[in-house]
């Protein structure tokens, strides 16, 4: 599986896929890593989910079957492997985990402890902009001053910050395709309540990066 994982880091699979595979290579039991490839069999690969039963939710399960098949198919274009056996063994089934949404007041204590007992306008108005425009984690992180449309109420998701192999990010697309959000007027205030906050820490006009401590150049 380490040497599927290396050629994936190799061939360019982004970061967070190659970190994801790392993980998956812990769970891999005693057992079936000290078996060789070509003496795996549906069996083995069964007994090895009942025993990830015993500590793992059944789609933590599904992805490292998922992901030590890949492996395997990739080994048998290497011409290590004729039969994958993962192929024929049986996954859990797909759970669905119920999800709800986090409510206003949850919201309003996560600011207001990041604002006043953090003393952080920057993580309080991630915290904001997350609930008005639904970005991810990334593409927060890529939002600049100028990609604000005040006349239209919204601001234009176009890039994103990605993890690199090894370490470090660089701006990318959005995963999703580019798009706008419209975040009305009340969203608009809290943006310039926030730009007045960064005005005075920084006794300039914050420009560039949108959450950034020293207001926009990092």
């Amino acid at each position: 599986f380490n040497a599927y994982r290396d050629h994936c880091e190799r061939t360019g699979s982004r970061a967070s896929t190659v970190k994801s595979y790392r993980m998956v290579g812990k769970r891999i039991t005693p057992a079936l890593g000290a078996t060789p490839i070509d003496a795996l069999t549906p069996r083995m690969v069964d007994d090895f989910y009942t025993e990830l039963g015993e500590r793992l939710a059944p789609n933590t399960i599904r992805i490292t079957g998922v992901s030590i098949g890949a492996a395997l198919n990739q080994a048998i274009k290497w011409e290590w492997l004729i039969v994958n056996p993962f192929s024929k063994a049986t996954l859990p089934a797909k759970v669905k985990p119920e999800r709800t949404a986090m409510t206003v007041d949850e919201l309003q204590r996560m600011v207001d402890h990041a604002y006043t007992k953090d003393d952080d306008p920057v993580l309080g108005f991630a915290l904001i902009l997350a609930s008005l425009t639904g970005a991810r984690r990334g593409e927060l992180a890529g939002f600049r001053w100028d990609d604000i449309d005040t006349d239209a109420a919204s601001i234009r998701i176009e890039r994103q910050f990605v993890p690199e192999n090894g370490g470090g990010q660089h701006v990318g697309p959005p995963k999703s395709k580019a798009r706008t959000v419209t975040i009305g007027a009340e969203g608009m205030a809290l943006i310039e309540r926030y730009r007045s906050t960064m005005r005075a820490r920084v006794n300039r006009e914050p420009e560039g990066w949108l959450l950034s401590h020293d207001a926009g150049t990092t």
